[in-house]
């Protein structure tokens, strides 16, 4: 049943950087599903919850988003979208046992650059209850 998840990742890997194809573990591939899997359904279940109030990034319009979302993961950060993403890059980078998982910090440095940008336009659109729901809720999950 999981042989799909274990010979479509091999041959990404095999098409795109041979040399790291020869000792391909399974256990990255389970790990790495599981966690890509998470972040997935956490980057789903915060849009799910945004419902009406989202927005493309970085565009914040009163008129979309009358409120600030507090429910559902946003109870553990102000940006589980972006959080889910990073998280099931990282899980995709495991099961394919790629070196490329250095671009996250690529990612993570040009996803921190849209966050505060966003949170600037937040600040502006809801002023005083933006900033007790950000002393109230990391930006990410732990911090």
């Amino acid at each position: 049943m999981f042989e799909i998840f274990t010979i479509a990742p091999a041959c990404i890997v095999y098409l795109f950087t041979p040399q790291f194809s020869l000792n391909y573990n399974q256990l990255f591939v389970y790990v790495g599903l599981f966690i890509f899997i998470i972040g997935i359904l956490f980057s789903v279940w915060a849009k799910i919850v945004m419902g009406k109030n989202w927005n493309q990034p970085v565009e914040h319009v009163i008129e979309r988003q009358s409120e600030i979302v507090k429910d559902g993961p946003f109870k553990y950060s102000r940006n589980p979208i972006y959080v889910g993403i990073v998280v099931f890059v990282t899980g995709f980078f495991i099961t394919l046992k790629s070196p490329f998982i250095i671009t996250l910090l690529i990612l993570s440095k040009i996803l921190n650059n849209i966050i505060s940008k966003e949170e600037e336009n937040l600040e502006k659109l809801f002023e005083e209850k933006y900033m007790e729901y950000k002393k109230q809720v990391p930006r990410y999950l732990l911090f």
